[in-house]
């Protein structure tokens, strides 16, 4: 699986050769970025003794430096993970995997348009964390840039990443997701470790600290 993975990024990649056009180019990235934080994944679970778990913090955090290079904005915004303890299986790490990377990538082609954070912050920030609580898993995307416009319902938006991000987090994990713009833009999902799919069966999110 890791091997077929990396070989659909390097053909993404080849296939991005020739062409000018902008917005193909974007969307050709934003594919080989998907498909990159599950590779990660797969190749963290090879690296572990533990071939049925994911630690999140060296995940997020090696997939996180990952976009950030991509995009050339390592020199001027800082991401920050908060994830130490907390780990989870394969079906709920690809779709948080997901879920970090668009919400991340968001933030690095939006929040900070002049190069510098909101009014009050001293750099430019992103912060990932992830926190469990009895049968609660929790998970934050936040920076501290210009927020999303005030007349702006995130949830219509025709973003394919946001309505990946909607689709992950509540129908494949059954949970909660809202959003907080009192400080710049901040996404908590919110689900529990058992929940229900849609046939009623009982499910394992596999989220533990």
């Amino acid at each position: 699986m890791k091997n077929n993975l990396a070989s659909i990024v390097g053909l993404v990649e080849l296939q991005k050769e020739g062409i000018t056009d902008e917005a193909a180019l974007d969307l050709l990235k934003e594919i080989s970025d998907r498909v990159m934080s599950m590779s990660l994944i797969h190749e963290r679970l090879y690296r572990s003794k533990n071939m049925a778990r994911i630690e999140f913090q060296p995940y997020l955090s090696e997939l996180a430096s990952q976009l950030l290079a991509s995009y050339g904005a390592d020199s001027c915004i800082r991401c920050r993970v908060e994830s130490t303890g907390v780990e989870a299986g394969l079906d709920t790490a690809i779709p948080i995997g997901l879920i970090v990377n668009e919400l991340v990538t968001n933030a690095i082609k939006y929040a900070f348009p002049m190069g510098v954070p909101r009014q009050g912050s001293e750099e430019c920030e992103i912060v990932i964390s992830t926190l469990k609580e009895d049968d609660a898993c929790t998970l934050a995307v936040s920076d501290n840039g210009v927020g999303m416009p005030p007349d702006l319902d995130w949830r219509s938006s025709p973003s394919l990443g946001l309505r990946l991000v909607s689709m992950l987090g509540e129908h494949q994990l059954g949970g909660q997701l809202r959003l907080d713009q009192a400080e710049g833009t901040c996404f908590v999902l919110t689900f529990s470790e058992q929940r229900r799919d849609t046939r009623g069966r009982q499910n394992h999110s596999h989220c533990r600290r």
